[in-house]
């Protein structure tokens, strides 16, 4: 049986709380329940029989970084989503240690040891802002993808990541696109390794993280 793995990382930091200018936090638990709701069904029934997929979604800021969802297989949380408390919404922005823990995880699933049947894992990141914190820096977590590195990871080299950045300046949004890397798959069903949303437009910012969350999970 063929294994993979979509990773959600949703930026947690205090500039996603909801105020009366933006509704980041709201767009994202309202995105997320209609993932668990209408997406990850339609994924169950279109994905290749031979192939078990799993979930994990991971909040991240300075204050906290925790799995919101533990890696679980997907037909035992599809239809489930527990909203992120809006309290939760705090502090900075320390992209490069969620994205860490994420690789960590990864080393104690299928991906840590040389399994055939590991197909390449899927990240999708959230975040309105440029990756702050040093445990380690979002630059250095980064280069676990660069084979001359010491700490390089095949798997995360090899997995597809895409970026969504949510209002950011071309400061974060530079940073951002520096995480991106789909396969031709993913690119030839007309997505991208990286997208800007706005706070204008709610709807769109949903419709992205549901159809990025379509093509990780089913594409490879």
């Amino acid at each position: 049986m063929k294994q993979k793995t979509v990773y959600i990382l949703i930026d947690t930091s205090g500039s996603m709380h909801d105020t009366t200018e933006h509704t980041r936090a709201s767009a994202v638990n309202q995105a997320m329940s209609q993932v668990m709701n209408e997406v990850l069904p339609r994924v169950l029934q279109e994905k290749d029989a031979e192939l078990e997929l799993s979930i994990a979604v991971l909040t991240f800021s300075s204050t906290k970084i925790e799995w919101h969802i533990p890696r679980t297989k997907m037909e035992l949380v599809a239809g489930n989503w527990l909203d992120i408390d809006s309290e939760s919404f705090y502090g900075g922005t320390p992209t490069g240690e969620a994205i860490k823990t994420v690789i960590d995880d990864m080393k104690t699933g299928c991906y840590g040891e040389n399994n055939p049947d590991a197909v390449a894992s899927a990240i999708l990141l959230l975040s309105d802002g440029e990756p702050n914190g040093d445990n380690p820096t979002y630059e250095e977590v980064l280069q676990y993808a660069d084979k001359e590195n010491a700490n390089y990871f095949p798997s995360f080299r090899y997995s597809n990541r895409i970026a969504i950045g949510i209002q950011v300046d071309e400061a974060g949004r530079e940073s951002l696109k520096k995480f991106g890397r789909i396969s031709s798959s993913i690119a030839e069903s007309g997505h991208q390794a990286y997208y800007d949303c706005t706070d204008d437009d709610t709807q769109a910012l949903i419709d992205v993280i549901k159809s990025c969350t379509l093509a990780l999970s089913i594409n490879s």
